[in-house]
This record gives C-alpha cells, sequence and structure tokens, in this order.
C-alpha cells in the first residue's frame, strides 16, 4: 500500500472528524490498524477492507485506490455534505431560474409530506 492511499484515508477521515477510532469502528479493525494503515505500515490492505473504508468515507474504492478523482470532494468536504447533499445542489445550480423555483416547490411540498 502506498502513502498516497494512507494520506487520502487520513484526509478524508479528518475531513470527516472522524478519529482513528471511529473509522476503524465502522470497518471492524481496531484503530491501530487505521493508523497502520494512514502510515504505510501495512503495505497491503484487503479488497474488503478498502471497500469498508470508502463507505464510511463516504467515497469510492476507486478513490481510496488512487485511480480516480473525486468530484466536488473539495467543495463537498468544505461544505459538510454527503454524496447526495452534493448531487442535489449540482443539481440546483445546473437548473434555470424557473428550474430552481420549481424545485424548491417539490422540495416544499415533500418536506410537508413527510412532516405530516
Amino acid at each position: 500500500m502506498t502513502s498516497e492511499i494512507g494520506d487520502r484515508i487520513r484526509a478524508r477521515r479528518y475531513a470527516l472528524q472522524m478519529t482513528l477510532a471511529d473509522l476503524g469502528k465502522k470497518v471492524g479493525v481496531g484503530a491501530s490498524t487505521v493508523r497502520k494503515w494512514e502510515t504505510g505500515d501495512i503495505k497491503d490492505m484487503r479488497s474488503d477492507k478498502i471497500q469498508k473504508v470508502a463507505q464510511a468515507l463516504d467515497v469510492t474504492s476507486a478513490y481510496i485506490m488512487g485511480w480516480e478523482e473525486q468530484t466536488g470532494f473539495d467543495e463537498r468536504v468544505e461544505l459538510g455534505l454527503n454524496i447526495e447533499e452534493a448531487e442535489l445542489l449540482r443539481i440546483y445550480q445546473s437548473l434555470s431560474v424557473r428550474g430552481r423555483v420549481k424545485l424548491l416547490t417539490a422540495a416544499m411540498d415533500i418536506e410537508a409530506a413527510d412532516n405530516k
């Protein structure tokens, strides 16, 4: 495992304000194992653990491995958004003013129905 993978794990964990123990609990390992992943002390990470880490950090396995960049990752992290929230924001920003009004109206209708 390269240090870049560990760096990605650490950066994303920090962005989510997770401790080593928090991530370890979500993945099913101890905090010391997460620390070893981040520092590169563990050279080979099992594929099932990569998938669990990615899920816990709300990114793809390909991002953890360095095979793809997370689109909108930095902006999403800065705003504290999860994937679904970021996608809704992306859609909203791509709409015309009329489309934005329709989307907001639909969202308010859904919210009102859910709160009944």
